[in-house]
Protein backbone atom coordinates (compact mmCIF):
# COMPACT_ATOMS: atom_id res chain seq x y z
CA UNK A 1 0.00 0.00 0.00
CA UNK A 2 1.23 3.72 -0.81
CA UNK A 3 0.99 6.46 0.94
CA UNK A 4 -1.09 9.15 -1.06
CA UNK A 5 -3.14 12.39 0.32
CA UNK A 6 -6.68 11.69 -1.18
CA UNK A 7 -8.41 14.75 -1.57
CA UNK A 8 -11.59 13.44 -2.86
CA UNK A 9 -12.34 10.50 -5.39
CA UNK A 10 -9.63 10.16 -8.20
CA UNK A 11 -7.75 13.57 -6.50
CA UNK A 12 -4.45 12.99 -5.06
CA UNK A 13 -1.69 15.32 -4.54
CA UNK A 14 0.17 14.09 -7.89
CA UNK A 15 -2.95 15.20 -9.90
CA UNK A 16 -2.19 18.53 -7.84
CA UNK A 17 1.69 18.37 -9.02
CA UNK A 18 1.46 16.46 -12.41
CA UNK A 19 5.44 17.22 -13.26
CA UNK A 20 6.56 16.57 -9.98
CA UNK A 21 8.18 20.07 -9.76
CA UNK A 22 10.33 20.12 -6.33
CA UNK A 23 8.11 22.32 -4.24
CA UNK A 24 9.16 24.48 -1.65
CA UNK A 25 7.14 24.34 1.79
CA UNK A 26 5.55 27.51 1.11
CA UNK A 27 4.08 26.05 -1.97
CA UNK A 28 2.96 22.83 -0.43
CA UNK A 29 0.91 24.54 2.37
CA UNK A 30 -0.60 26.64 -0.05
CA UNK A 31 -1.44 23.85 -2.54
CA UNK A 32 -2.75 21.63 0.24
CA UNK A 33 -4.90 24.29 1.95
CA UNK A 34 -6.58 25.11 -1.92
CA UNK A 35 -7.12 21.64 -2.82
CA UNK A 36 -8.71 20.93 0.95
CA UNK A 37 -10.75 24.77 0.51
CA UNK A 38 -12.19 24.20 -2.68
CA UNK A 39 -12.37 20.21 -4.10
CA UNK A 40 -14.79 19.23 -1.02
CA UNK A 41 -17.24 22.17 -2.01
CA UNK A 42 -17.03 20.65 -6.31
CA UNK A 43 -17.53 17.79 -5.32
CA UNK A 44 -20.56 17.65 -3.22
CA UNK A 45 -22.21 19.42 -6.68
CA UNK A 46 -20.44 16.98 -9.27
CA UNK A 47 -19.48 13.53 -9.42
CA UNK A 48 -16.28 13.03 -11.34
CA UNK A 49 -14.18 16.65 -10.81
CA UNK A 50 -10.51 16.37 -13.11
CA UNK A 51 -7.80 18.78 -12.21
CA UNK A 52 -7.01 20.58 -15.40
CA UNK A 53 -3.76 23.06 -14.36
CA UNK A 54 -3.00 22.68 -10.45
CA UNK A 55 0.97 23.96 -9.64
CA UNK A 56 3.03 25.16 -12.48
CA UNK A 57 6.29 26.77 -12.11
CA UNK A 58 6.87 30.17 -13.29
CA UNK A 59 8.82 29.23 -16.25
CA UNK A 60 6.94 26.39 -17.28
CA UNK A 61 3.94 28.87 -17.65
CA UNK A 62 6.36 31.32 -19.51
CA UNK A 63 7.31 28.45 -21.99
CA UNK A 64 3.80 28.67 -23.02
CA UNK A 65 2.55 29.98 -26.34
CA UNK A 66 -0.09 32.17 -25.11
CA UNK A 67 -0.58 35.14 -23.60
CA UNK A 68 0.38 34.99 -19.80
CA UNK A 69 -2.28 37.37 -17.56
CA UNK A 70 -1.24 37.76 -13.69
CA UNK A 71 -4.14 35.70 -12.57
CA UNK A 72 -2.52 32.22 -14.12
CA UNK A 73 0.37 33.62 -11.98
CA UNK A 74 -1.48 32.47 -8.85
CA UNK A 75 -0.18 28.52 -10.47
CA UNK A 76 3.45 29.06 -9.35
CA UNK A 77 2.94 29.68 -5.87
CA UNK A 78 0.04 26.82 -5.78
CA UNK A 79 -3.06 29.04 -5.02
CA UNK A 80 -4.89 28.30 -8.19
CA UNK A 81 -6.58 25.43 -9.58
CA UNK A 82 -8.70 24.89 -12.99
CA UNK A 83 -11.29 22.33 -13.12
CA UNK A 84 -13.80 20.24 -15.40
CA UNK A 85 -16.16 17.66 -14.68
CA UNK A 86 -17.89 14.81 -17.01
CA UNK A 87 -21.21 16.62 -18.65
CA UNK A 88 -19.86 19.70 -17.96
CA UNK A 89 -23.05 22.74 -18.30
CA UNK A 90 -22.72 26.36 -17.81
CA UNK A 91 -25.78 25.82 -15.24
CA UNK A 92 -24.12 23.43 -13.14
CA UNK A 93 -20.28 25.72 -13.36
CA UNK A 94 -22.75 28.79 -12.33
CA UNK A 95 -24.06 26.65 -9.24
CA UNK A 96 -20.19 25.43 -8.15
CA UNK A 97 -19.02 29.14 -8.77
CA UNK A 98 -21.48 30.41 -6.42
CA UNK A 99 -21.10 27.58 -3.96
CA UNK A 100 -17.89 28.78 -3.69
CA UNK A 101 -18.22 32.11 -3.78
CA UNK A 102 -20.60 32.20 -1.01
CA UNK A 103 -18.21 29.68 1.36
CA UNK A 104 -15.00 31.23 0.88
CA UNK A 105 -14.72 34.47 2.82
CA UNK A 106 -10.79 35.69 1.19
CA UNK A 107 -10.72 37.34 -1.82
CA UNK A 108 -10.86 34.56 -4.85
CA UNK A 109 -11.62 34.87 -8.91
CA UNK A 110 -13.77 32.37 -10.58
CA UNK A 111 -12.96 31.68 -14.06
CA UNK A 112 -15.29 29.75 -16.21
CA UNK A 113 -14.23 29.45 -19.51
CA UNK A 114 -17.22 28.14 -22.05
CA UNK A 115 -14.90 27.27 -24.50
CA UNK A 116 -12.40 25.10 -22.67
CA UNK A 117 -15.59 24.21 -20.55
CA UNK A 118 -13.34 24.76 -17.15
CA UNK A 119 -13.85 26.74 -13.66
CA UNK A 120 -10.37 28.78 -13.35
CA UNK A 121 -10.26 29.23 -9.45
CA UNK A 122 -7.72 31.04 -8.21
CA UNK A 123 -7.49 32.57 -3.92
CA UNK A 124 -5.26 36.07 -2.83
CA UNK A 125 -7.27 38.13 -4.65
CA UNK A 126 -8.62 41.58 -3.14
CA UNK A 127 -12.18 41.46 -4.23
CA UNK A 128 -13.68 37.87 -5.27
CA UNK A 129 -15.61 38.11 -8.67
CA UNK A 130 -17.16 35.23 -10.73
CA UNK A 131 -16.29 36.00 -14.14
CA UNK A 132 -17.18 34.32 -17.93
CA UNK A 133 -15.12 33.87 -20.97
CA UNK A 134 -14.90 32.38 -23.86
CA UNK A 135 -10.64 32.25 -23.28
CA UNK A 136 -9.44 35.67 -24.17
CA UNK A 137 -9.48 37.88 -21.25
CA UNK A 138 -10.71 40.43 -23.69
CA UNK A 139 -14.17 38.90 -23.49
CA UNK A 140 -14.63 38.45 -19.79
CA UNK A 141 -18.01 39.31 -18.44
CA UNK A 142 -18.56 40.17 -15.18
CA UNK A 143 -21.35 37.43 -13.18
CA UNK A 144 -20.89 38.69 -9.58
CA UNK A 145 -18.60 40.12 -7.54
CA UNK A 146 -18.18 41.46 -3.82
CA UNK A 147 -20.18 44.97 -4.97
CA UNK A 148 -23.29 42.71 -6.20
Amino acid sequence: MSNKIKFIEGITFESLNPHNFHLKNDYINNLLSTAFMILPSIADEVSTVKILKAFLSRSYLRSLDRDIVPAVYKHSIGLALEVTWADWDMTKALLVADKLFSEIEEGIKLVINTKNKSLFIGRGFKESSIVETTGSSSSERVIKNNNS
